[in-house]
């Protein structure tokens, strides 16, 4: 129902769920979410395009919707106008010039209910320039997938002086207004419960340590994913880990999740997302400074860890 409120239906879905009152951090699906453009060509004609890379995360506070916030990180290397050419024309010095400027980011400082929708404002950064800009975000729906995953989509339309970001060439035959739309479905999955079995038909060392965390403690499941990783029976991926790991911290057992997380950070030292983990399980556990660190550690890695971004400003 279009009028029913975004944040409302978030926080009675959580309600339902016995989550109100927590942050919760929503993933950009980045197979279903990107940021298009258009701007008119010879005052004539619209030229279309997109970023086939984008990454973003959504903190949702329940317990005061209005202190959620929002961080998007677009790839500019990705920009994609279906022409070779001109791509690598936006890709070079008189446009983005993505070997200098390899990310645009827009971060929220507030949002405010606005009719039937809502107006982000925060800082974005294209072209090393920054700037506050306000946009309109429409929420698209809130639903539980079959697999027990909450997503909720929204949209933005907006506009922006691309000479204002020191974005100017073409300036005869590009306008100056750029338009552009952020559509993004947001997923955070349900940690209920882990199925015994992953995607691949493998058995779920994630839901095998969970049951021995329960009976003998971390240690022994600890032991019993080193002892396990090599039978081929199982997923012991990094992200079986990392299910782990959060449903640990979400579920009062911070602790614990701190100890698989820096198992996972020794058997995958190169992976953002294990040193993302330990970040948040530190956090959970109350240690700013840890989760601070390591949030830095999985962004050195990858400067478009979003979740990272998200979580370390909640930090501060």
């Amino acid at each position: 129902m279009r009028s029913f409120s975004f944040f409302l239906s978030i926080v009675l879905l959580f309600t339902s769920l016995s989550l109100a009152g927590e942050p919760m951090l929503f993933r950009f699906d980045d197979s279903h979410s990107f940021v298009g453009f258009n701007v008119k060509y010879l005052k004539l004609v619209q030229a279309e395009g997109r970023f086939n890379f984008v990454r973003g995360a959504f903190l949702v506070d329940t317990s005061d919707v209005t202190k959620s916030s929002f961080t998007a990180i677009i790839k500019t290397e990705s920009v994609n106008t279906a022409n070779e050419g001109r791509d690598e024309d936006l890709r070079g010095e008189d446009f983005f010039d993505v070997q200098k400027y390899p990310t645009i980011i827009f971060q929220s400082k507030k949002i405010e209910k606005q009719g039937t929708g809502y107006l982000l404002t925060g800082l974005f950064t294209m072209h090393g320039v920054t700037k506050e800009i306000t946009m309109p975000m429409t929420h698209l729906g809130t639903t539980v997938d079959q697999r027990g995953t909450i997503r909720v989509g929204f949209e933005s339309k907006s506009s922006l002086s691309r000479s204002a970001f020191g974005v100017s060439g073409s300036a005869m035959t590009v306008d100056d207004e750029v338009f552009f739309t952020i559509t993004a479905l947001t997923a955070r999955q349900s940690l209920d419960s882990i199925r015994p079995m992953s995607f691949g038909g493998k058995k779920a060392i994630a839901a095998v340590m969970n049951e021995t965390i329960n009976s003998k403690g971390v240690k022994d499941a600890i032991e019993q994913y080193k002892s396990l990783k090599a039978d081929t029976t199982y997923d012991a991926s990094a992200n079986q880990l990392g299910m782990l790991i959060m449903r640990l911290a979400d579920k009062g057992k911070a602790k614990d999740a701190i100890e698989v997380a820096k198992l996972g950070v020794e058997i995958f030292p190169n992976d953002t997302q294990q040193y993302f983990r330990l970040g948040y399980a530190y956090q959970q556990d109350g240690n700013k400074d840890l989760a601070k660190e390591n949030y830095k550690k999985a962004l050195e890695l990858d400067v478009f860890n979003a979740s990272a971004m998200e979580m370390w400003r909640w930090v501060e």
